[in-house]
């Protein structure tokens, strides 16, 4: 008894074939090579699987009726357990502990640990742009940082967020230059910001000026935890972290500083929006 028709054997041939090349470029490959290579290759195959078993199962999922005729099996709804708050703060739990089953909270042990050292290799470059593309990424830049500075420059008295313009040229660098990644969407900048700015602000209290080593560690590494477990991580936020507590002036603005990095920020997202969409090989943003 055959499964397959023989015109159906041509798409499982083709994932036969597909594996098969697969496993010759397998012995190329270095260690850490291939641990991904067996596992794309699994994922490869269950998808196989699952898609032979879906089209057994179109075969013979239907109900002999003499007098209605052929009946196909109504599909199963997915069962929902619980509403879309409760449901939607499970996953946020799943995501922030993920179980053993699907997420490997182990250490590499030490031979293991020693070779993923040493088999490294040459990544790939990042490919060159045009002076076309450069050009409107020089201007969105210069447009969005002179915006912010005529306004800090002539609208406060004292100006005591000077630190704020080095994070700003990281922001505007990945706005301009790389609008379609995914760390340069407005949420990582909003969010990013607000998590730095609160807790180095926070630390710079607590500490009193003293211990600037251990206050610039924990600012950061809190910065970046909390990016993590909220989805937003943003690399300017890491250095807004960094630079209030490092900064020798006295710091008087206190959470004012808050509002300084994301006015700035906000007139960077702001200016993107208008000028990356006036070339047709730009966008920004995907998504907000």
């Amino acid at each position: 008894m055959y499964l397959f028709s023989e015109s159906e054997d041509t798409d499982h041939d083709k994932y036969v074939e597909e594996a098969i090349e697969t496993l010759h470029l397998y012995e190329a490959l270095s260690l850490d090579a291939k641990r991904q290579a067996i596992q794309r290759l699994g994922d490869e195959v269950l998808q196989a699987i699952n898609r032979m078993k879906v089209e057994c199962l179109s075969e013979t999922d239907r109900i002999k009726d003499p007098t209605q005729g052929d009946k196909k099996l109504p599909d199963p709804k997915p069962e929902k357990k619980g509403n879309f708050f409760t449901r939607r703060i499970k996953s946020v739990f799943n995501n922030w502990f993920p179980p053993p089953s699907d997420f490997n909270y182990k250490l590499e042990h030490g031979r293991a640990y020693f070779k993923k050292l040493k088999s490294w290799s040459y990544g790939e470059d990042l490919p060159y742009s045009s002076w076309y593309q450069g050009m409107w990424a020089a201007l969105g830049a210069f447009i969005g940082i002179a915006i912010i500075g005529i306004i800090f420059d002539y609208s406060f008295q004292y100006k005591p967020f000077p630190i704020v313009f080095a994070a700003l040229g990281a922001s505007a660098t990945l706005i301009f230059s790389v609008p379609s990644g995914p760390l340069s969407q407005p949420k990582h900048f909003v969010v990013g910001h607000i998590i730095a700015t609160i807790t180095t602000v926070t630390l710079e209290i607590a500490f009193q000026g003293n211990l600037r080593w251990l206050a610039s560690a924990l600012a950061v590494g809190i910065t970046i935890f909390i990016m993590e477990i909220t989805g937003s991580v943003n690399p300017p936020s890491g250095a807004l972290a960094l630079l209030y507590i490092n900064d020798p002036r006295p710091h008087v603005e206190g959470y004012l500083y808050i509002l300084a990095s994301l006015f700035g920020v906000s007139i960077l997202i702001f200016v993107g929006w208008v000028v990356n969409n006036i070339p047709r090989f730009k966008k920004y943003p995907k998504f907000w």
